[in-house]
């Protein structure tokens, strides 16, 4: 089984992938420039550059709820010095299924933070939680 340092690897770093986007490219940007980071939580970013983290992002450009988050987590990641790299959903499943929603669906995306060694140490997605719960409301 490939371990999360080797996805890590394997991912393409974030701006590498800002980049060759084709959709949702500028919507992300827009958003990541209209996001800032307050003084009191650069206090907490500062404080978690020690911990020397690290983020894979299981996602794909066309991702509605990829494009309105990546672009908080990439400027969180430049508080926190966070390097981040990305793992396309449907070409890596093998990682994908590890994390599906609710045991079953695979939602995007997906933020693995990982440290160092590779163990993981937080997970986040596919949406917050409030808006998770809203979404099965309205599929039900």
């Amino acid at each position: 089984m490939t371990t999360l340092n080797e996805w890590f690897e394997k991912g393409i770093p974030a701006k590498e992938f800002v980049a060759s986007m084709k959709v949702h490219k500028e919507n992300l940007q827009s958003i990541q420039e209209g996001f800032t980071i307050s003084a009191k939580d650069r206090v907490f970013f500062d404080e978690l550059k020690t911990k020397e983290l690290r983020a894979i992002v299981i996602t794909e450009e066309w991702c509605g709820d990829a494009m309105m988050n990546i672009p908080i987590l990439l400027n969180i990641s430049e508080a926190a010095n966070i390097e981040t790299r990305m793992i396309l959903r449907d070409q890596n499943l093998e990682l994908m299924d590890q994390y599906l929603t609710n045991g079953t669906a695979r939602s995007i995306p997906i933020f693995i933070f990982i440290d160092k060694n590779g163990e993981e140490k937080a997970v986040w997605g596919p949406r917050a939680p409030k808006v998770q719960e809203y979404v099965m409301e309205v599929e039900v």
